[in-house]
């Protein structure tokens, strides 16, 4: 299905010149309009009598030049090129969305007659509406009523086999019981032997768990001795602590007044440190410069207040989507400037991001910020003994700003290295009740060892009973498999028949749900063949339009959005968007999205399964100012800029550009003013900026063709 973007003027008829050439229009740049100044009603008057005038002075020379050619100059051939103009004027413009999808019901069930039989009768002619239940058709089918009997029989069959494999499976069973009876004789023998071992293994294992409880004793001691050895590792440590060290170059702030004999606790703050040796600031840029500003780039950072400006590095880019007043979408980048003893936080600064052709502006002005913060805390808690802390003081990495006595940090060591000796002393001892329960370990297994061997004897009668258990078992198994598959049989079997059954029933059919009778294939007193499709019945109450838009137009489509329909010009409906999907899928270059759209009143001779072609407006302004689009035309500045202009006749306009390169000729009298444009149809552009109604604009330049004779 196809799809395309339309758009439809209807306040205006478009002119000759319109109708000759088109062009492909861009949208301007932020930053590219300038400001314009608007002609008052005397200035348009005057404009208008000096372009009389030339009118006048153009159609004299050219008179006398035809004159010239006619009676003096003989025979010959001249081309020259007229220029065609046009009026700014006020009036509406639309732009819609057109494509084409196929229709179909809702809800639809199609009738499939699976065996052959002859017409009796046919309750319902197509097009018809039925409800659910009603009586459609009766077909005499010889093949259905024979498949449900032959069905019926497999199932007789298979029954009987399943009852057949069930009294192998009994007789099997009854080979295992005897087997049976023997192993438990053989086992009675096994136990009075086990009796014993089990006596000597309650030995064994009232030793292990001693020895068990021992080891874990050992362990735990140990665990204690390694927790007290690393606590007193953590002590030692807290004597580097006792010195506050910075641990960059920057700048205190926030600091706390400290005098020798100040107590602090662990973790107290006594200062803010700031690196303002390089501040960062946050910008936000265009998505036409997603994929030009890097990380490592030059910037430009201008700082308002210091009228300076300073050299810069793109450190950090973040792929957000900010949206602006206007509409576009912006992202993020976080900019790095060097402070050369002038920056200061908060700071009004811009950065120009340099991305090889030019200089990307960003939307908005930020403020510098300090490259990293952080607290300055103590690590240990003590007496002060010096602090050199003063607020906007400078700092250089690793420069001791607070210092600590160590009387509580040598207590904690003297108290650790105590509590290290005692728990080694703890696992010594405990060692040696491990040895003392390892040795009851081994006269009990002594005991195990000797219950075992008659275990053992008594085992072997076992495992020859085991044999005869083993051989019955496995006729049972193989009775049982047998018993299985047949009973598989019959449930397949029985599929059978419930499914002929079915297919029976549709010989006397009724419709399955509410709808109207579409395709029927059935006509009285005719026979049909298998798996022929009898008729559908599709309910026409619900009507859906499965169709895609293309990537170009999917951003109008809204869900709930209204919608005409035409089927041929000979139906017709409105509707609204019921669904959109995300999903989409790519052909030849071209990338499109489902969409689905809901009928609402179809007229009656609106068709399902069938085409149709969409329509919905997409976006229109009824009272703004319209040139035709050929008139606009892109060129380039002094800067290398390309500019959307149009050429304003007259006196030149205050907001008209200088030294503009254009790529055709322009007539002169002629400016280049800069215009912002809108929506656009097949003949005309909106300009929201840059004229004025009334102006006469230049739209292109005609060839005429004059030949001269003197016969």
């Amino acid at each position: 299905m196809d799809e395309k973007m339309e758009q439809t003027e209807f306040s205006r008829t478009p002119s000759a010149s319109e109708k000759l050439k088109r062009f492909k229009l861009r949208l301007p740049k932020r930053g590219e309009r300038k400001p314009r100044k608007k002609l008052s009603a005397a200035e348009r008057k005057k404009r208008r009598k000096w372009l009389r005038i030339a009118v006048v002075v153009l159609l004299l020379g050219g008179g006398g030049f035809w004159a010239y050619r006619r009676f003096f100059a003989g025979r010959g051939e001249m081309n020259t090129a007229v220029p065609l103009t046009d009026f700014v004027q006020y009036g509406a413009i639309t732009a819609t969305v057109e494509g084409s999808g196929m229709t179909r019901a809702k809800n639809s069930e199609t009738m499939i007659i699976a065996y052959g039989g002859s017409v009796q009768e046919v309750f319902v002619e197509e097009g018809d509406m039925v409800t659910a239940g009603q009586p459609l058709y009766v077909i005499d089918s010889e093949d259905a009523r024979q498949a449900v009997a032959d069905a019926e029989k497999g199932v007789t069959t298979a029954r009987e086999a399943v009852d057949r494999a069930k009294e192998g499976v009994r007789n099997a069973e009854d080979s295992v019981r005897n087997a049976e009876e023997g192993v438990t004789t053989a086992r009675e023998r096994v136990t009075t032997a086990e009796e014993g071992v089990v006596t000597a293994q309650d030995g064994v294992r009232t030793a292990e768990e001693a020895v068990t409880a021992a080891q874990r004793d050992v362990e735990t001691a140990r665990e204690r001795v390694a927790t007290a050895e690393r606590d007193l590792a953590k002590v030692r440590e807290k004597l580097n602590d006792l010195q506050l060290k910075v641990p960059y170059t920057g700048k205190l702030l926030e600091v706390a007044r400290l005098t020798p004999g100040d107590s602090l606790s662990e973790g107290a703050k006594v200062a803010t440190l700031v690196d303002d040796t390089r501040f960062r600031l946050l910008q936000y840029y265009s998505y036409a410069y997603a994929d030009e500003i890097k990380p490592g780039q030059a910037a430009r950072v201008s700082i308002p207040s210091l009228m300076s400006e300073l050299d810069g590095v793109v450190e950090t880019v973040h792929m957000i989507s900010r949206p602006t007043a206007e509409g576009s979408r912006l992202f993020s980048a976080e900019i790095v400037v060097a402070n050369d003893g002038a920056l200061a936080a908060d700071m009004t600064a811009s950065a120009a991001v340099n991305t090889g052709d030019e200089f990307a502006a960003p939307y908005d002005s930020g403020t510098l910020q300090y490259y990293r913060t952080s607290d300055l805390k103590t690590a240990v808690g003590g007496s002060v003994i010096d602090s050199t802390l003063v607020d906007y003081l400078p700092v250089r990495e690793g420069q001791v700003v607070v210092t600590l006595d160590s009387d509580t940090v040598d207590n904690l060591i003297s108290d650790a290295e105590k509590v290290v000796e005692d728990r080694e002393k703890d696992v010594e001892d405990r060692i040696k009740a491990v040895d003392a329960a390892r040795k009851g370990v081994e006269d009990a297994e002594k005991a195990v060892e000797s219950a075992r061997r008659g275990v053992t004897e008594a085992e072997d009668g076992v495992t020859t009973a085991l044999r005869g258990v083993e051989t019955a078992r496995k006729g049972v198994t193989e009775a049982q498999k047998t018993v299985t598959e047949n009973e598989e049989g019959v449930a397949e079997a029985q599929k059978k028949v419930e499914k002929a059954q079915e297919e029976l029933a549709k010989c006397n059919a009724v419709a399955p749900i509410d709808g109207k009778v579409i395709g029927l294939n059935l006509t009285q007193g005719t026979e049909v063949t298998a798996n022929t499709a009898a008729m559908t019945i599709s309910d026409t109450s619900s009507i859906i339009v499965n169709a895609t838009v293309d990537s170009r137009n999917i951003s109008y489509i809204k869900k709930g959005l209204a919608v005409e329909l035409n089927q041929w010009d000979q139906a017709y409906a409105s509707g609204y968007i019921e669904s959109v999907s995300l999903s989409s899928t790519s052909s030849n270059g071209v990338t499109t999205y489902p969409i689905v759209i809901a009928v609402d009143s179809p007229d009656e001779n609106f068709q399902v399964n069938s085409d149709v072609r969409y329509s919905l407006v997409a976006s229109q302004n009824d009272n703004c100012l319209l040139v035709p689009i050929q008139c606009v035309r892109n060129v380039s500045t002094e800067d290398g800029e390309s500019v959307s202009v149009v050429y304003v006749g007259g006196e030149r306009p205050d907001n008209a550009l200088d030294n503009v390169v254009a790529f055709e000729d322009i007539p002169e009298d002629f400016w280049p003013v800069p215009v912002e444009i809108g929506i656009q149809d097949t003949f005309n552009v909106e300009i929201r900026s840059g004229l004025t109604e009334g102006q006469e604009v230049f739209t292109q330049m005609q060839e005429e063709d004059y030949s001269f004779s003197m016969f």
